[in-house]
């Protein structure tokens, strides 16, 4: 039986998201190579520039990405006098940008390389000043046996006897099994089951204290207040571990959140569990339609609480403001699955001036 959808958003529809064969994911290896730092350019259709260039000191296209949101990877002048000189076989990751969503989904692409080829190389990325890996990062690839410090940021032109490229195994708009079995291996390697992080049935997780949440989410409080009414208990996954978090998606029976970076977490799930996905714009998140259809163990339900009046307001998905309401959609799911629900469902301006007096 079809799960009752609460939008109208058209969820079930196909993307451009595809699966490519293991064997269209190679490596290259460039010896006597130099890396060049990321630079952001003032203009051109490629504006994150830096990446690898070979001993002829031609741009090596492998070592950037033409494609998505994040496409990078150019050759601009250098002082090839300040190179700084490592003789060694190293491996490239490629451009890192702190955000969790976007590191899962497509950055850590290359990394399948390290699961059966990996012999203790160092890992190299580039990325913008102070944008630069952490905990949860480096947990992610401890996980897949590559120590803290091995991972390095190049800050200046590098010369390496040897770099290591590979190709992506998932980027916005394909994915291998490859790229599943890095996923896999970070999961089995994590030892969830013998996490001590409480377990709970029911998980709302939460955004509140997301230092951007302030200034661009608003009106979650009073769905969160919702949820805890119904027994659901509040979880804010940017204070746990990578370990607790994969705990949590493979413990719980019923996960709510608002769409976006958190519901991606779903790759990191293997059990059965309810995911219940609150949608704060109108625009569609394919990223997430996308990686459903490949981690295809959660149940997902979508819920409208957006405010209609101010969809307009809101960028894109990541950037915002989202103005967010206890809608009459998300009753309708309360009472649905024998939740308590609230009265008078829909709200009027008066309220909304409530909500929202800035407006």
């Amino acid at each position: 039986m079809e799960r009752k959808q609460y939008t109208g958003l058209d969820v079930s529809r196909e993307t451009n998201y595809k699966k490519i064969n293991d064997l269209d994911i190679k490596f290259v290896e460039i010896e006597k190579a130099v890396a060049l730092p990321f630079v952001y350019l003032d203009s051109g259709a490629i504006r994150r520039a830096g990446g690898i260039l070979d001993k002829k000191d031609e741009y090596v296209e492998e070592s950037g990405s033409r494609n998505g949101y994040l496409k990078y990877g150019k050759a601009y002048d250098y002082d090839d006098s300040k190179i700084q000189h490592i003789d060694e076989e190293v491996i490239w990751f490629g451009y890192f940008y702190s955000h969790w969503g976007h590191f899962i989904i497509e950055l850590i692409g290359r990394m399948w390389f390290i699961i059966d080829h990996y012999k203790g190389q160092k890992i190299f990325y580039i990325s913008q000043d102070g944008d630069d890996f952490g905990s949860v990062f480096f947990e992610f690839m401890s996980y897949l046996g590559v120590p803290k410090e091995n991972i390095l940021k190049i800050h200046k032109p590098t010369s390496f006897s040897k770099i290591i490229i590979p190709d992506y195994a998932a980027t916005e708009y394909y994915y291998s099994d490859k790229y599943v079995q890095m996923i896999d291996k970070v999961i089995s390697n994590s030892d969830y089951q013998h996490c001590p992080f409480p377990q709970h049935e029911n998980i709302y997780l939460s955004r509140k204290r997301v230092k951007d949440s302030k200034v661009k989410d608003f009106g979650e409080a009073e769905i969160e207040k919702k949820f805890i009414e119904n027994g659901f208990v509040s979880v804010s996954p940017e204070k746990l571990s990578l370990r607790e978090q994969i705990s949590l998606w493979n413990r719980a029976k019923n996960v709510a959140c608002i769409n976006g970076t958190l519901p991606l977490n779903i790759i990191f799930s293997r059990e059965k569990l309810n995911l219940v996905v609150l949608n704060k714009t109108n625009i569609l998140h394919e990223a997430l339609i996308s990686i459903h259809h490949v981690f295809a163990h959660p149940d997902i339900t979508y819920i409208d609480v957006f405010y209609e009046r101010y969809r307009s307001l809101t960028k894109n998905i990541g950037v915002g403001p989202f103005f967010l309401y206890p809608s009459a959609k998300l009753n309708s799911f309360l009472k649905d699955n024998n939740y308590k629900g609230f009265d008078n469902s829909s709200l009027d301006d008066f309220k909304m001036k409530i909500y929202y007096p800035q407006i």
